[in-house]
């Protein structure tokens, strides 16, 4: 139901990849997992106005615009919704779009009922890990997944779970995420519910 006020956030942006950016990252404050209360139409106002305290939007957009192909690992059920609107807005700048969901229900994360729910799979090539373990364990994911990881242009990972298991993956990655325990917001040197978008570089 918040999908048609999300969409009109990005229209009237004078910068739709950022807008939709953080409709996306708006996304995912919906995590059950962790039992937080959270007002999802507030937040969807609040992101537009509030930056990213890592923020390395500029290195996405030059990365993006040089792409042919963007892979979205996405994480919770409820967000892919929200990131839908990041596919449609990246399909529009004419790039071929990837969206990974789990392999099967593990806590509240995306699967392929959930894509198809929200119409995903008509915007992008939906595809699982392969597993249905938290997170991307390199080590556990199917050939093909590791094959498209490794093969696409850009990499945007989504949520805490794959950050832990992405974070030292030998592959340029962007960790879109709000920081949502004090170990993780440690990590990126944020306050817990900040806003990040971070880049890490190939080893």
């Amino acid at each position: 139901s918040l999908y048609p006020d999300a969409k009109e956030m990005v229209e009237r942006s004078q910068d739709r990849l950022l807008a939709a950016v953080k409709i996306s990252v708006a996304g995912n404050i919906v995590d059950l997992g962790i039992g937080m209360k959270f007002d999802l139409v507030h937040v969807l106002s609040e992101v537009m106005d509030t930056p990213f305290s890592v923020d390395d939007s500029d290195i996405l957009r030059e990365k993006i615009e040089a792409a042919r192909d963007v892979m979205i690992i996405g994480d919770n059920s409820g967000e892919i919704v929200f990131d839908r609107i990041l596919v449609e807005e990246l399909k529009g700048m004419g790039k071929e779009v990837i969206y990974v969901v789990k392999a099967g229900p593990i806590i509240n994360d995306a699967t392929l009922e959930d894509a198809e729910m929200v119409g995903m799979s008509s915007l992008a090539r939906v595809m699982t890990t392969g597993s249905r373990m938290i997170g991307v364990p390199l080590s556990e994911v199917s050939k093909e997944f590791i094959e498209e990881f490794y093969g696409v242009d850009v990499v945007i990972s989504k949520g805490h779970g794959n950050y832990e298991t992405l974070d030292e993956s030998e592959r340029d990655i962007f960790f879109l995420l709000r920081a949502k325990c004090d170990p993780v917001a440690r990590s990126f040197g944020v306050r817990e519910r900040d806003m990040v978008l971070k880049f890490k570089g190939g080893m």
